[in-house]
């Protein structure tokens, strides 16, 4: 498996750095490597296998690849290798809701137990998140398209993902105002970088269908 990494993570250890959150971005990061590994053991479990792991700036991504014969296993106007990912993607936030339960109804007691608590589920929450590439993006994808098909699926998950960027936009201005927590512009900022670069191949994948239909 090959390991990239996104060179932005220097510019976010700076940002971190000089706002005096260096160790909260550093948990982050430690808790999203597991988040992604939980994707990769699910993955194999399920006969896929991890090409590449690329670690960004705020968070991590592995690409697999399927059984061929998986491709032909028909649901609905999908197929099964639909299923396998949407098992693969709700793994990661389903292990960072256990670590931040099963902390928060522990009597384990830390300098660092309440931010690994608070970082567990502001990582959940934000990948189960209806905008592709997030979990929750990739999930409804995997929906849509064993239900309408491919190219519907495509362009469903655009839709959703441009609402879903609103509302997290219209969200985290409050959420900075209240607590004055003002890494998040980073993060949104970083969220919108990510939601052009994906909605562009993803149009980009629609162009393709339209030419082999």
């Amino acid at each position: 498996m090959c390991v990239k990494f996104d060179i932005k993570i220097l510019l976010f250890f700076v940002i971190f750095y000089m706002t005096n959150q260096l160790e909260i971005y550093l948990l982050l990061m430690i808790f999203i490597f597991f988040h992604e590994l939980c994707h990769l053991l699910i993955g194999v479990l399920l006969g896929a296998k991890a090409t590449d792991m690329e670690i960004k700036a705020v968070g991590c991504s592995i690409s697999f690849n399927y059984k061929i014969e998986d491709y032909n296993k028909k649901i609905l106007k999908g197929n099964v290798i639909e299923l396998k990912k949407i098992l693969i993607y709700i793994s990661g936030p389903l292990f960072n809701i256990c670590v931040a339960l099963g902390l928060l109804f522990s009597n384990i007691n830390g300098k660092y137990i309440n931010d690994i608590i608070y970082i567990n589920f502001l990582i959940a929450i934000f990948n189960l998140i209806g905008m592709y590439p997030l979990d929750g993006g990739r999930i409804i994808k995997s929906i849509a398209y064993i239900l309408v098909g491919e190219k519907k699926a495509y362009i469903l998950t655009e839709k959703i993902s441009k609402i879903f960027l609103i509302i997290v936009m219209v969200f985290s201005s409050i959420f900075i105002l209240k607590i004055h927590n003002y890494w998040i512009i980073f993060y949104v900022l970083y969220m919108m970088y990510m939601r052009m670069r994906y909605s562009k191949l993803i149009r980009l994948k629609m162009r393709i269908i339209d030419i082999i239909n």
